[in-house]
């Protein structure tokens, strides 16, 4: 079920923002007060600029919390 969506640019002030949408997820998470650890699936329906590293960053921040709430 769709919670939240938020745009990336409401955030940076950038317009067409291209990163990953960190800022994003991270205000939707908040919202419902859910921990990223508890997350199944983050989809975002654009192809956007990020680096495979910054995903992958994400990713294992994701994992480390996760394991650390365990």
């Amino acid at each position: 079920a769709l919670l939240h969506a938020a745009n990336e640019e409401r955030f940076s002030r950038r317009k067409q923002e291209g990163r990953f949408p960190k800022a994003s997820i991270a205000y939707c998470l908040e919202a419902e007060g859910i921990e990223a650890s508890a997350l199944e699936v983050v989809a975002h329906g654009w192809q956007f600029g990020a680096s495979s590293t910054e995903v992958r960053r994400f990713a294992a921040r994701v994992a480390e919390e996760s394991t650390a709430a365990r």
